[in-house]
């Protein structure tokens, strides 16, 4: 057994104690996608010109996350940890089939790159926020680490991009 899989056992072996279930459960809810919506219409609501002004750079992010990422998952299809590996079940339905790499990881990523740029003073909460969001994949069975790296390195450069852009 590769290093990978072995790291997501020790991370997956964690699980089935009732109220780290359920925190990770909704953490990685939190990862879904509707929150970064709501934080995005209560920044626009109480900075709205600075809103604006950052809003083509996150589009711009976001999109280049969501297209590397698309071509990525179909090209590589690398099965999920709970389809991969016997005794693992998914603690929660992932929204699409493959593992590599990791979306939620990569949205996270994209958001505290932005978000740093816009309140340098809670950078390190942000990132906290990005490896919690990676570690909740793991735990909850649908990811292995290198699919989370991949995520994260994907939408720190995605966010990148859109601040050099814009």
């Amino acid at each position: 057994m590769n290093i990978d899989a072995r790291l997501f056992l020790r991370i997956y072996s964690l699980s089935g104690k009732k109220i780290l279930d359920y925190f990770f459960y909704y953490v990685t809810k939190i990862g879904d996608g509707w929150f970064y919506a709501v934080l995005l219409g209560i920044y626009l609501i109480i900075y709205t010109r600075d809103a604006i002004s950052i809003l083509p750079a996150l589009i711009t992010a976001y999109a280049i996350d969501t297209g590397i990422y698309i071509i990525v998952k179909k090209k590589v299809k690398r099965a999920r940890p709970f389809k991969k590996i016997e005794g693992i079940t998914s603690l929660v339905i992932p929204p699409d089939e493959f593992s590599f790499p990791s979306g939620h990881t990569a949205a996270a990523a994209v958001l505290a790159i932005i978000g740093s740029n816009c309140f340098p003073e809670i950078k390190y909460f942000l990132f906290f926020y990005v490896a919690l969001i990676g570690f909740s994949r793991i735990y909850n069975g649908v990811h292995y680490p290198f699919d989370v790296f991949a995520g994260a390195s994907l939408g720190i450069i995605s966010g990148k991009i859109g601040l050099a852009i814009f």
